[in-house]
């Protein structure tokens, strides 16, 4: 086990080598073209400096870029706060047409209420049961045949009276009718 351990740190430190050979060619080869200006052999004071000044331009460089990326996050969430604004007010707009179409439906819902009040249901006298205990009538309201009797209410009709001739139904308007057999 230790020597897989040593052989593995060996392996490392040696692929270190090679890696920092491959970066001085590349370096060399860039100083040839003049694409990376050439540098002087640095003094002993500045070379305690360098690596220093290097490592706070690369510190400095990713706080730039952090405080860039921050900015762009900012700008999302305000684009995005402001997208949500204007939905908001779309969706209130939409629900105050809602409202005043549903206003105006109401409105119009109570005048077709009380012009339904009026309307009466149409009613006629089938035929007359009469015994000395009970008295009961068949009519035809709004064309479905009913068993009523006397004092009975339904469907917006009260049956006032029952006799061998005719029944007097009242409507919930107040009004009464008499219904007679043909």
């Amino acid at each position: 086990m230790k020597f897989l351990i040593i052989t593995g740190f060996m392996l490392l430190f040696f692929l270190g080598q090679v890696r920092a050979h491959e970066v001085s060619l590349i370096e060399d080869e860039a100083v040839k073209k003049d694409i990376i200006p050439s540098q002087q052999e640095p003094s002993e004071e500045t070379e305690d400096e360098t690596p220093d000044d290097d490592f706070q331009q690369m510190n400095d460089f990713i706080q730039q870029e952090n405080e860039k990326l921050k900015n762009i996050k900012l700008l999302n969430l305000d684009l995005e706060h402001a997208n949500l604004e204007l939905k908001k007010k779309e969706i209130e707009q939409k629900i105050s047409k809602l409202d005043k179409s549903e206003g105006a439906l109401s409105a119009s819902n109570q005048e077709n209420t009380t012009d339904l009040k009026t309307i009466r249901p149409v009613v006629k006298l089938v035929s007359i049961f009469e015994s000395k205990t009970m008295k009961q009538a068949i009519l035809s309201i709004d064309g479905v045949n009913i068993n009523v009797k006397e004092g009975q209410q339904m469907d917006g009709v009260v049956i006032k009276s029952i006799n061998s001739q005719a029944v007097m139904v009242e409507y919930e308007d107040g009004q009464i009718q008499k219904l007679s057999l043909l």
